[in-house]
């Protein structure tokens, strides 16, 4: 499965991908490492590479492009996988 970067990476990927095909778009815990880059900087409106990525998800999913799952691989540990509808 390949991991995504960036949102435009996620973008290429959704306008190429065939039903059912996944994509990692991010790992870690993305609640908890959202909330730590809106209170620890001074947010200017542009977000990192990978939160970018995570955001372009969930709209690709409210658009109904993709399916979002998670896998456990640990405690606060996750990979956050985009499955194309």
């Amino acid at each position: 499965m390949k991991d995504i970067k960036s949102d435009v990476e996620f973008a290429n990927w959704v306008s190429k991908a065939k039903s059912g095909d996944k994509v990692k778009y991010y790992g870690g815990l993305l609640m908890r490492d959202r909330q730590i880059f809106f209170t620890n900087s001074s947010y200017t409106g542009k977000l990192t590479p990978e939160l970018a990525a995570a955001k372009m998800a969930w709209n690709a999913f409210k658009e109904g492009l993709v399916l979002l799952v998670q896998k456990r691989k640990d405690h606060c540990d996750y990979d956050y996988i985009a499955v194309k509808a």
